[in-house]
C-alpha cells in the first residue's frame, strides 16, 4: 500500500514533477508545509454524532407527545437526517484510510476502527486496500468503487427506496474480497479484522439502537432508522460517487461495465448543503484524487497553490455545482 507516497501517473491527476507556481515554489517544497489538522477532523464526526443523537431523540420525543400521525410526518425527516449522517461518516472513514485522522498509523487505524466503520460492515484495512484500487483504476475496468455507472433513471430511484442499491454494494464488495482485491494477507487474520466480525458488528449495533427505540415503544421512529440505514444512505452515497465521476453527457443506453468510462473529477461550489453532503473534502474531490495523501483539512492552501500554477486553467474547468450536475445528468438519462 502507498497511499502516502505522491503518486505518478493516477487516472485523471497531473504529474506534479516539475509544477511551479507563479512565486518559484515547487509543489514538492509546498507539499511538506501541508500538515493535517486532526482537531478538526473529530470536531466534525462528534457533530456528526451529536445530529445523529439529537435527531433520534427529537424524533422519540415527538412520537411520544404527538401520537402515530405527527411521528409519521418526522420519518422522511429522521430517515434522511440518518442517511446524510452516516454518509459524512463514511467519508470520514475515507479519510481515515488515507492515514489522516490521527498522527500514527496504529491509532489513525484504531480510532477509525472504532468511532467509524462499526457503521459500514468493513474493516479499515480491507477498505484501505479495496479503496486503493479506486485510485489506480478510475473509470476503468479494475475500479472498485462503481457507482458512478449507474444511470439517474427512474430504476435508479427503484433500486434505491428498496434497499437494492445497498445489498448491490454490498455484493459487490464481497466479491472483491472473494477475487483477492481485498486479501486475507492485507486485511488480517484477527478476529477484529474479519469481514464476519466487522458485519456482526454492524448488525449488532443496529440491533441495540432499533431494540432500545423498541423498547421505549417509539416503533415509528425505529423504522424511520431502519429506512435511513437501508434507505436513505444507500442512496445519498451511490447519488454522491454518481455526481463526482459520471460523465454528464453520459446517456442510460452506454454500459460502463462493457467499455471504459474514463476519469472524471469535480469541484463542486461550497456552501452549507456541500459541506454536509461532501463531507471531509469530498465537495473538492479532484483535489484528492490529485495528490490523494493530502489532507481534506488542507484543501483551501492545496486549491490557493495551484491557481498559482499552469494547472490553474485544469482546475476551473472542473468547477460546477452539485445541482447543475444533477440536472444535467437528468437531462442526459431523458434523452437516452
Amino acid at each position: 500500500m502507498v497511499e502516502d507516497e505522491t503518486p505518478r501517473g493516477l487516472p485523471g491527476a497531473p504529474v506534479w514533477k516539475g509544477v511551479v507556481s507563479n512565486d518559484g515554489t515547487t509543489w514538492r517544497a509546498f507539499r511538506r508545509t501541508l500538515k493535517p489538522r486532526y482537531g478538526r477532523v473529530w470536531f466534525e464526526v462528534a457533530v456528526c454524532y451529536l445530529t445523529l443523537v439529537g435527531s433520534l431523540t427529537a424524533a422519540v420525543v415527538i412520537e411520544r407527545a404527538w401520537g402515530l400521525r405527527g411521528a409519521l410526518v418526522g420519518v422522511p425527516v429522521l430517515a434522511l437526517l440518518v442517511g446524510l449522517c452516516l454518509n459524512a461518516l463514511s467519508l470520514y472513514g475515507h479519510e481515515a484510510a488515507h492515514g489522516n485522522v490521527a498522527g500514527r498509523r496504529s491509532l489513525n487505524d484504531a480510532l477509525s476502527e472504532w468511532f467509524l466503520w462499526p457503521w459500514f460492515a468493513q474493516t479499515a484495512a480491507s477498505f484501505r486496500v479495496s479503496h486503493w484500487q479506486h485510485h489506480l483504476h478510475l473509470g476503468e475496468g479494475g475500479d472498485t468503487e462503481i457507482s458512478y455507472r449507474e444511470c439517474l433513471d427512474p430504476w435508479f430511484l427503484l433500486r434505491a427506496v428498496t434497499g437494492v442499491s445497498l445489498f448491490l454494494a454490498l455484493f459487490r464488495y464481497a466479491r472483491a474480497n472473494q477475487s483477492g482485491e481485498v486479501s486475507p494477507a492485507a486485511v488480517g487474520e484477527s478476529a477484529p479484522g474479519s469481514p464476519l466480525f466487522a458485519a456482526g458488528r454492524t448488525v449488532a449495533l443496529n440491533a441495540v439502537i432499533v431494540g432500545s427505540l423498541c423498547w421505549v415503544s417509539a416503533f415509528v421512529t425505529a423504522f424511520a432508522w431502519v429506512a435511513g440505514v437501508l434507505v436513505a444512505y444507500p442512496l445519498v452515497a451511490t447519488l454522491r460517487q454518481i455526481l463526482e465521476h459520471r460523465r454528464t453527457e453520459a446517456g442510460c443506453e452506454e454500459d460502463f461495465g462493457e467499455t471504459d468510462h474514463g476519469p472524471v473529477l469535480r469541484m463542486f461550489a461550497r456552501g452549507v448543503f456541500a459541506r454536509c453532503f461532501g463531507a471531509a473534502g469530498f465537495d473538492r474531490h479532484l483535489l484528492h484524487h490529485w495528490e490523494p495523501s493530502v489532507s481534506y483539512t488542507c484543501f483551501d492552501e492545496m486549491e490557493a497553490y495551484v491557481e498559482r500554477t499552469p494547472l490553474a486553467g485544469s482546475l476551473r474547468a472542473t468547477r460546477s455545482t452539485y445541482a447543475q450536475t444533477l440536472s444535467e445528468m437528468l437531462r442526459s438519462a431523458r434523452r437516452g
